[in-house]
């Protein structure tokens, strides 16, 4: 009978077997966000929401896309709405969400909606 891998063992293999998936939901989900964006702006749009992915870890895209210079919002706080968490909190929004989702929501599952925007519309 064979014997079974030490826990330890089995838990580093199993660490990086979901990282693997992380990362590449993480990619594939970017990879189909520049082609939405891609496709919006060519339309004259300024947002577009997408929805992720199984094992995408959103706190990792808002940061990616807001480090691309897009303005990132969730569904439940659009940032055309005033008194949202982009108003009252400038520059730590991303912080904030980044609380919610670890602490007062951390049992959201995928699939999320997330929105990314480069215009903030006048009128």
């Amino acid at each position: 009978m064979p014997t079974p891998p030490l826990a330890s063992v089995a838990k580093t293999d199993s660490e990086a077997d979901l990282t693997a998936l992380k990362d590449a939901a993480n990619q594939n989900f970017i990879n189909d966000a520049i082609v939405a964006i891609a496709q919006a702006n060519a339309n004259g749009q300024f947002e577009v929401f997408m929805t992720t992915h199984e094992y995408c870890d959103v706190r990792y895209l808002a940061k990616y896309f807001q480090n691309l210079g897009y303005s990132i919002n969730f569904p439940e706080y659009p940032w055309t709405h005033g008194g949202q968490p982009a108003e009252l909190f400038g520059q730590a929004y991303i912080d904030y969400w980044e609380f919610q989702l670890t602490y007062m929501v951390r049992d959201m599952k995928n699939p999320i909606r997330i929105g990314f925007g480069w215009i903030i519309p006048t009128a």
